[in-house]
């Protein structure tokens, strides 16, 4: 495991549970927006509009 899997990782967990840009920007210390947003692409893609279509779309 290398430092950058734990930055991507936590930035994940982070996103996972509701966290604002804002709070992820600064708990992995990241000054530019397109960075965090890079490493929680995966769970911010997970939470997306298309996903909940088909969650919303399982009932």
């Amino acid at each position: 495991m290398s430092g950058h899997s734990l930055r991507v990782g936590s930035a994940q967990s982070l996103v996972a549970r509701g966290a604002s840009t804002a709070e992820l920007l600064q708990a992995g210390r990241w000054t530019d927006e397109r960075t965090a947003i890079r490493y929680a692409a995966n769970e911010l893609a997970a939470n997306g509009a298309v996903a909940r279509y088909f969650e919303d779309d399982d009932s």
